[in-house]
C-alpha cells in the first residue's frame, strides 16, 4: 500500500503535507463515527432503565443542572443532541468524501496534460518507437484507471483503516473479550482474499491489454476503411476486435465477480458473529438483559463495519487489480522526462544572438550525421550543403537515400549525432522555436483534422489570432481559390475527418496553403506530388514554381519533372553526398 501511495506521489506530484491532510480528515471523521456510535448505546440502556441516569454521578450532575422535571425529559433532550451530532457527522463525512473526490479528478486532469505536453514535447524518435493508440490509451485509459481503481480506492482504503481502527477500539473499551472474538474470526478471511492478489493483478492487467488492442484494431480498420473494403478484409478485423472481446469479457467477468465476494462473506460472517455471541451470553450467563448496551452497540457497530470492511476489501481488490498501471505511467513518465533530458531542443542554452532569428543570407549544413536510434548504420553522413536566401534547391536520390531523414533534421525534429545547422552563421538549435517560425512545411500526405478549412490552414491557432488576410493570400498563393468557390461555406466549410470532402489534389494544396501561412521564408516540400496523378502534379508544381520567386524552397523528389525549375540539385546515396549541380547537369546528364 505505501509503495502505491509513494509511486502514486511521484507520478502526481503530490506532496507530503496534502496526504497528511487528507489522513488528518479521515481520522477526524472516523473519530466522530465511532463516537456517535458510542452514544447509542448508553442511549438505548437509558431508555430501557431511565433511573439510571441518577445512578451515574456525571449524567446526575448534568441532570440537576439542566433543572429537568423527570429522566424522561432528559432522554428527551439527549436523544435531540445525538440526532444533531449525527446530522453533524454526516455533513462533515460528506464534505471530505467530496474533497477527495474533486481532489482525485483534479489529479486526474493534471495527469492527462501533463502526459500530452510530454509527449508533444518528446523527440521524434520517441514517437517512432510508440504507436498512436498506446498513447491515446496511456492518456484516456490508464490516468483514468489510476485516479478510479488506484488513488481514490487507496484514499477509501485509508479512510475505511480509520473508521474500522476507531470502531474497533470503541468495542475493546465496552467488552475486551467480545472485540477479540470478533478480530479473531474476521481476520483470517483477510488473509484469505490476500492470497489471491497476483491472480487480481493479472485479471487488471489483462483487461487493460484487451482495451489497448481493442483501440488499436478498431484505429487501423476504419482509418483505412476504403482499402478494407475494397480488399474485403473486414472479417479479419471482426476476427481480431472478437478475439480482444473475448479476453476482456473472462477478465473482467472474474475480476468483478471477485470484487464483490468480500461484501457477501463479510456480511454473512457480521451476522453469524453477532447471533452467535448473543447466544454465547445468553447459555453462559443465562440471562441477556445486562448485555443489551453491549449488544446494542455491537450491533450498531457491525452494521457500520459491514460496509467499511466489504468497501476496504473492494479497493484492496480495485488497487491490486489495477496495480500494474502504477508501474506502467511511472516507467512513462521516467522515460518522456528522460528523454526531454536528452533532447537538444530543450537542454540547449539559447543564444542571445538568436532572439528574433531572421534568415537574410544563406542556410548552412555542417558535417550532418545521424543515426537512428538502435542502429549501427548511419542514415546520413557527414552532409555539407549551403542555401542561399531565396534559393529553389531539391534532393533527389533512391529510396533509402535519406532525403526524408535529412527534412526531418532540417526540421529539427531529428537531432543530428554530429554537425550543426547554421542559419546567417548562427546554431539553429539554440533557439528552434524561431528556426520553425520561418519553415513552412508540406509532406507527401497532409494531415487534415476534422474542421473548417481555414481551421486547417491556420492549424494550431487559436480562432481569435487568425490572421483572415493571410488565409485569403495563402489560398490564392497555393491556387486554392477554385476550390474555395465550390465549397458552399466557403473557408468555413467542414472537411472531414482526414480531409475524406477534398481529393487528393485539394488536400495537397491546402497543405501548401498551411505551409505558406506558418512559414515565411522557407518552404520545404517532402515528395508533396509523388502519389498525385499527372495533372494535379503539373498543377502542384505550378504552385511550386510561383512560390520559388518569393521564398527559400527545398523539394524532396521522386519525380524529376517536378524539379526542373531548381537552381540546384543535390543527389544522395546512402545517406552520402555524391553530386551536387544544377538540373540538366545532376539529373539531365545520368537519364535520371
Amino acid at each position: 500500500m505505501w509503495y502505491f501511495l509513494n509511486a502514486i506521489s511521484n507520478i502526481l506530484s503530490i506532496g507530503k503535507i496534502k496526504f497528511l491532510l487528507i489522513a488528518l480528515g479521515f481520522i477526524f471523521v472516523s473519530v466522530l463515527e465511532a463516537f456517535g456510535i458510542g452514544l447509542i448505546g448508553p442511549f438505548i440502556y437509558f431508555v430501557s432503565d431511565p433511573s439510571a441516569i441518577q445512578r451515574q454521578p456525571y449524567l446526575n450532575r448534568i441532570y440537576q443542572q439542566l433543572n429537568l422535571s423527570s429522566p424522561n425529559d432528559f432522554l428527551l433532550w439527549l436523544g435531540i443532541g445525538i440526532i444533531v451530532f449525527f446530522a453533524f457527522k454526516s455533513m462533515m463525512n460528506w464534505r471530505v468524501q467530496s474533497f477527495i473526490y474533486k481532489f482525485s479528478f483534479t489529479q486526474e486532469a493534471k495527469l492527462a496534460k501533463k502526459l500530452m505536453r510530454l509527449y508533444l514535447k518528446a523527440p521524434y524518435t520517441y514517437h517512432l518507437s510508440k504507436d498512436s493508440s498506446y498513447i491515446i490509451n496511456t492518456i484516456l485509459s490508464d490516468v483514468k484507471a489510476l485516479s478510479l481503481g488506484v488513488f481514490v480506492p487507496s484514499l477509501t482504503i485509508l479512510a475505511n483503516i480509520s473508521v474500522i481502527t476507531s470502531l474497533s477500539l470503541l468495542l475493546l473499551i465496552s467488552d475486551p473479550l467480545v472485540t477479540a472474538v470478533a478480530i479473531l474470526f474476521i481476520l483470517p478471511i483477510f488473509l484469505v482474499l490476500n492470497t489471491f492478489r497476483s491472480r487480481i493483478r493479472s485479471w487488471g492487467s489483462e483487461i487493460s491489454n484487451s482495451n489497448r488492442n481493442s483501440a488499436k484494431i478498431i484505429y487501423e480498420s476504419l482509418g483505412g476503411i476504403k482499402e478494407v473494403k475494397a480488399i474485403g478484409c473486414e472479417q479479419y478485423f471482426n476476427d481480431q476486435l472478437s478475439a480482444q472481446c473475448n479476453r476482456y469479457v473472462k477478465a473482467s467477468s472474474d475480476n468483478f465477480s471477485f470484487k464483490i465476494l468480500p461484501r457477501m462473506v463479510l456480511e454473512a460472517a457480521f451476522v453469524a458473529l453477532l447471533v452467535g455471541i448473543t447466544l454465547l451470553v445468553l447459555f453462559v450467563r443465562g440471562d441477556a438483559s445486562s448485555m443489551i448496551a453491549t449488544l446494542g452497540t455491537f450491533a450498531l457497530v457491525a452494521v457500520r463495519l459491514i460496509p467499511a470492511s466489504s468497501n476496504l476489501a473492494s479497493s484492496l481488490i480495485n488497487v491490486r487489480s489495477k496495480g500494474y498501471v502504477v508501474d506502467k505511467l511511472y516507467a512513462d513518465l521516467q522515460e518522456l522526462e528522460r528523454a526531454a533530458h536528452s533532447n537538444r531542443e530543450t537542454t540547449t542554452e539559447k543564444d542571445p544572438r538568436t532572439f528574433g532569428l531572421s534568415f537574410t543570407e544563406s542556410i548552412q549544413l555542417s558535417h550532418i550525421s545521424y543515426s537512428y536510434p538502435g542502429s549501427y548504420q548511419e542514415a546520413l553522413s557527414d552532409i555539407s550543403i549551403q542555401i542561399k536566401k531565396g534559393q529553389s534547391v531539391a534532393f533527389i536520390g533512391k529510396s533509402g537515400a535519406g532525403k526524408t531523414t535529412l527534412v526531418d533534421v532540417l526540421l529539427g525534429i531529428l537531432t543530428p549525432s554530429s554537425g550543426d545547422i547554421l542559419i546567417d552563421g548562427v546554431s539553429i538549435y539554440n533557439n528552434l522555436a524561431d528556426w520553425r517560425q520561418l519553415i513552412g512545411y508540406m509532406p507527401q500526405s497532409v494531415h487534415l483534422i476534422d474542421d473548417s478549412l481555414v481551421k486547417n490552414i491556420a492549424l494550431g491557432v487559436s480562432d481569435k489570432a487568425i490572421d483572415y488576410e493571410k488565409i485569403h493570400h495563402c489560398i490564392r498563393s497555393a491556387q486554392l481559390e477554385d476550390v474555395v468557390k465550390n465549397l458552399p461555406e466557403g473557408i468555413y466549410a467542414e472537411l472531414g475527418e482526414r480531409g475524406v470532402r477534398l481529393s487528393g489534389g485539394q488536400r495537397q494544396r491546402v497543405g501548401i496553403a498551411r505551409a505558406l501561412y506558418h512559414g515565411s521564408d522557407i518552404l520545404i516540400m517532402d515528395e508533396a506530388t509523388s502519389a498525385l496523378d499527372s495533372e494535379t502534379e503539373a498543377l502542384i508544381t505550378e504552385s511550386i514554381k510561383s512560390l520559388s520567386r518569393e521564398r527559400t524552397v527545398i523539394v524532396i523528389a521522386h519525380r524529376m519533372s517536378t524539379i526542373q525549375h531548381c537552381d540546384q540539385v543535390f543527389l544522395l546515396n546512402n545517406g552520402q553526398l555524391t553530386q551536387t549541380g544544377s538540373y540538366e547537369e545532376v539529373v539531365a546528364s545520368r537519364g535520371l
